[in-house]
């Protein structure tokens, strides 16, 4: 985590922070400057500081119910990636530094720009697709819909993956 603080001339100042994924992610930061701005701000009374309850971290892992024991099969995979990507690693997939993936040849890389407006499309696009593919190939989805509101990634994923099924079905290949 790196932080930058830049001081304006008689007009304030701004933070800049840049955190890895693995490190910290986007609620933990988040929760991380609001309780630093509640310190701050709490910081002119003489009372000892002690948070508010909704800032305080949360380090419960018991919590987080996994019946499938996903986690399990997701560190066994990442250990085994990681050390079929990098045979000199011996960290046992326990690292963060990132790992160096070679480049594959069928391999699409894009980079996309979007505005709300585009975003609005594409949410529109996905439920509509989702309401035809979804509930007809998974059992689970035939009596909810999909949860809202839907993050960026989640869009982003669930177009990428429908797009090429949409075209299957066009073609007649997919049932």
């Amino acid at each position: 985590m790196s932080l930058q603080i830049t001081f304006f001339p008689n007009k304030g100042f701004s933070i800049g922070i840049n955190c890895h994924h693995a490190v910290l992610d986007g609620k933990s930061s988040t929760m991380f400057v609001k309780a630093w701005a509640y310190a701050c701000r709490s910081c002119e009374e003489e009372s000892p500081l002690s948070l508010k309850p909704e800032l305080e971290p949360l380090f419960d892992r018991d919590l987080i119910k996994d019946p499938t024991c996903l986690e399990t099969a997701i560190i066994n995979n990442w250990t085994q990636m990681a050390s079929e990507i990098d045979l000199s690693d011996t960290s046992n997939g326990r690292s963060l530094k990132i790992m160096s993936l070679p480049t594959q040849v069928n391999l699409v890389r894009a980079m996309f720009d979007l505005k709300r407006g585009d975003l609005e499309k594409i949410k529109k696009r996905v439920l509509s697709k989702w309401s035809w593919w979804g509930r007809k190939h998974f059992q689970l989805f035939q009596s909810q819909p999909l949860c809202l509101p839907l993050s960026l990634v989640v869009l982003m994923c669930l177009s990428a993956l429908l797009k090429p099924l949409m075209e299957l079905k066009m073609q007649g290949n997919f049932v």
